[in-house]
């Protein structure tokens, strides 16, 4: 059996994980705004930017395993995920100048 023919397999997860991140991070978000997160537990936005970091190079891997061509073309996901990793990227940049996530010393976030 060769490792190409498992890339359906490959999707499945891919699509897994991608469904199961976007409520995640509406649940997520939803606590931050709602119950006005403390201090220590502000510094895990960070981690809203991994999921669609690190689904680019995946998507990218995968499409490219199945087609001969350049992944970038004629598909829009990529750019999806690219401008999304983006924008997180910039607000949380724009939050940290701001001195959102406070004076504090890194702690326990639980």
């Amino acid at each position: 059996v060769n490792a190409d023919d498992y890339y359906h397999v490959a999707f499945f997860f891919f699509a897994f994980g991608l469904i199961t991140w976007l409520p995640l991070f509406v649940i997520n978000v939803q606590r931050f705004i709602v119950t006005f997160a403390p201090d220590q537990m502000r510094i895990t936005m960070w981690i809203w930017m991994a999921p669609p970091a690190i689904a680019l190079p995946t998507y990218l891997a995968l499409k490219a395993q199945i087609c001969s061509c350049d992944p970038w073309a004629g598909d829009v996901v990529p750019y999806i995920l690219l401008y999304t990793t983006i924008v997180f990227y910039l607000i949380l940049v724009a939050l940290t100048v701001i001195h959102f996530f406070g004076n504090d010393k890194f702690g326990e976030a639980w």
